[in-house]
Parts: C-alpha cells; structure tokens; sequence
C-alpha cells in the first residue's frame, strides 16, 4: 500500500516533458512607486534628474500538475543623480520568499499567473550613508511562455509596520529553463 501511495504521488509530478525542476532568470525595467513624503523629497532634491531603474527575477520551481512552486529573488534598484552635483541617492526594493506559478494550458508553455510573498527589504543609499527597513512583500503577475523564454508583468507591493506602503511594477524579459 506504501508503494502505491509513493507510485501516485510521484506520477502525480510528471507532465507531457517529463521536467521536474525549472530555473528563471529575468531582467528588465522597474518602477518603484513611493510614500508621498518620499516622493516629495525626490521632487524636491532631484527636479531635473537622471533616472535609471532595473528589475531583475530569480527563481528556483519543482513542479506539480499545471503548477510551479519555489523559492524567489525579485528586486527593483532605482537610482537618482543630479547633473550640477556629485550627490546621488540610489534605492533598492526585494523581496525574497515563495512564489506559485500557475499556467493556463498544460504543459508549462503559454499564458500564466503569478504569486509570490515573502520578507522584503527597503533600502536607501545616500552619498556613502545607507539605511534599511524590512517588511512583509507581496507580488502578483501574469506572463506567456514559449519554448524557454518568458515575458511578465508583476505587481509588488510592500508594508513596514507603522509606515506607509511601497509598491513597484516590473516588466521582465528572460530565460525559464
């Protein structure tokens, strides 16, 4: 009876392709929405800056029926730089935790959607001063797959307790393997 139950659930894992671990690597441009006061003082101390922003996704997937579960690494760094000054400030937004992937069509391949949480970290880097605040992090997405390449648009969302609320928007290109 032990086997049987062993034999179901391990059949219970397997898809058209047999695969029973997936990797995504995914980089792109990201968005980090702010606090009003935080917004206010960007406006204020950079009113013509220079922005540059990056999105980058890491994830490591065992599979289950049309389901991916597994651990993540999702994080969006802004950075703000003066032209009259040398003065720059440079914020940077994780969240590490456990993502489901849920795909429409069997098989792993077409449209998907997306869920992660996990512990998220803010942190600021001004001139050669840095701080940091942590909190619970929530990402939804939806994406489409072909063959080993992926395209996804993620929601996140970021509390620390007593302040106000951080969120972002990534729009990722990359690789699931």
């Amino acid at each position: 009876m032990k086997k049987m139950i062993l034999l179901l659930l391990t059949q219970a894992t397997l898809h058209a392709s047999d695969e029973y671990f997936y990797l995504n690597l995914g980089f792109g441009r990201g968005a980090i929405n702010y606090a009003p006061a935080m917004q206010n003082h960007i406006d204020t101390t950079f009113p013509d800056a220079s922005t540059k922003a990056l999105a980058l996704d890491l994830g490591a997937y065992i599979t289950l029926n049309d389901l991916l579960l597994g651990a993540t690494f999702n994080s969006i760094t802004q950075s703000f730089s003066n032209s009259n000054s040398f003065y720059t400030e440079q914020y940077a937004y994780t969240i590490r935790g456990l993502s489901a992937i849920y795909f429409l069509r069997s098989g792993y391949e077409g449209f998907f959607v997306r869920g992660d949480i996990g512990k998220a970290v803010f942190r600021a880097s001004i001139n050669s001063t840095s701080g940091e605040a942590d909190g619970t992090g929530i990402l939804l997405g939806v994406g489409y797959k072909w063959w080993s390449l992926f395209a996804a648009v993620n929601m996140t969302s970021y509390t620390v307790k007593d302040q106000d609320s951080i969120s972002g928007t990534m729009l990722n290109v990359g690789f699931m393997w």
